[in-house]
Order: C-alpha cells, then structure tokens, then sequence
C-alpha cells in the first residue's frame, strides 16, 4: 500500500508540473477535446450510454487489444472511426513523452551503463 501510496505522489507531482508548461497545457487540451468529440460522435450515433461512449473513445486511442465488447454498426460511424483513429491516436504517447520529461527525477541515483564504464 506504501508503495502505491508513493506512485500516486509521485504521478500527481509530475502532473503538477506538467500543467505548468504550456505545451503539455496544450496537448492535454487537445486530447481532452479529441476525446470528447468521440464520446458525443457514439453517443449520438450509436446511441450508446456516455460511460460507453466514452470509454470506446478513449481505449480506441491507446494501443492496446483491450476487448470493449462496443463496436459501430453504421457504415457512417465505422468510417468515422477509421478517421478518429488514424488521426488522433498519437496523442496519448505525446502526453505521457511529456510527462515522463517532467518526472526526471526518477532517474537521480541511477547510472547508466556510459557512466558505469
């Protein structure tokens, strides 16, 4: 329990920090909106519940086979996805690339095989 308690400070003290620079401030508002635009597309379309809805949105981003057991049954929302994924799912690595800049202090105490030779 200690050592999630520790990892959430962790994550949480380099969210702080990460909000604070204005690229990081920008990409998370952009995959805020990405998202959203997701979740009122299948809301709408589908005529799915919002937690579906959005949960579809938002795991279709990262990469990973996780079964949703949701799919599109239109024509026009399978189009819809094959667009919303090829052009948004890079957006979720660049925002945890920006976060993982932001937690350098992981790596303090650790030698890299460079400074150990």
């Amino acid at each position: 329990m200690l050592s999630f308690i520790l990892s959430a400070k962790r994550l949480l003290v380099g969210m702080w920090k990460s909000f604070k620079r204005p690229q990081f401030l920008s990409l998370f508002t952009t995959l805020f909106f990405i998202i959203l635009s997701g979740t009122m597309f299948y809301k709408g379309t589908e005529g799915w519940y919002w937690i579906d809805a959005m949960y579809f949105a938002v795991v279709s981003l990262i990469p990973t086979g996780v079964e949703t057991g949701l799919y599109p049954t239109s024509n026009f929302s399978k189009i819809f996805t094959m667009i919303y994924l090829t052009s948004f799912s890079k957006f979720p690595t660049s925002i945890i690339s920006e976060m993982n800049a932001r937690l350098s202090y992981f790596s303090v105490g650790v030698q890299t095989s460079a400074e150990i030779s």
